[in-house]
């Protein structure tokens, strides 16, 4: 017998989620069938909906990591360490961060930018309100650097919107689209010049 039959239970969610990330990378979501991963995998259909009720629900559970991961890199700082740093290195570390997240998972990412495209009604309501949340999340953010006297923004909404598209616009011109992806510590010092001209911040403490 195979040696995938004894594999621990996190061990085999996070085959099939492998597994998964290749078909919906490939596939798209709507051509990609159960029946698909289980190819994919090596696995029978009964194992799958040991761990995941759907199709949808293994979408879901293959995005939200990186979904918390990326929330996580864009929300505000602690004001001692804006004050201590400055905003400049805060953005240019967290800029690397964050497109290295997204190199190193480019089969996610291109997955998420082609349901935002296909606009399929199962994934819709999902990567919607990741982009919302990200936006929502970086607004706080920019809010917090003007109330502590950083960042001179008039439109905080306006700008998270343009911020995070313009990111995500890069990455995926840059790390998704291309099989080899560009230098990201490159990428981040250019990207976060733009950032902060954006947020007429300086690059560097006083």
């Amino acid at each position: 017998m195979s040696t995938r039959t004894y594999m621990k239970g996190e061990d085999r969610r996070e085959q099939i989620l492998d597994a998964a990330t290749m078909a919906f990378a490939e596939h798209g979501y709507q051509n990609t069938s159960i029946a698909v991963v289980c190819k994919q995998a090596e696995i029978a259909r009964g194992t799958l909906y040991q761990y995941f009720e759907d199709k949808q629900s293994l979408f879901r559970e293959l995005i939200e990591a990186h979904v918390e991961t990326l929330r996580t890199l864009i929300s505000p700082p602690e004001l001692d360490d804006l004050l201590a740093q400055g905003a400049g290195p805060i953005v240019r570390d967290r800029m690397e961060r964050i497109l290295g997240e997204v190199q190193q998972n480019r089969e996610v990412f291109m997955i998420i930018n082609n349901e935002a495209r296909a606009k399929n009604a199962e994934t819709a309501d999902l990567v919607r309100s990741m982009f919302e949340g990200h936006r929502e999340q970086l607004q706080a953010t920019i809010e917090f650097a003007g109330a502590a006297g950083v960042a001179r923004v008039r439109d905080t909404k306006l700008t998270a919107e343009f911020i995070l598209n313009a990111v995500f616009g890069v990455a995926d011109l840059y790390l998704i689209e291309p099989e080899v992806g560009a230098d990201v510590s490159r990428l981040a010092d250019n990207v976060t010049e733009l950032v902060l001209n954006v947020l007429r911040i300086e690059p560097n403490p006083s």
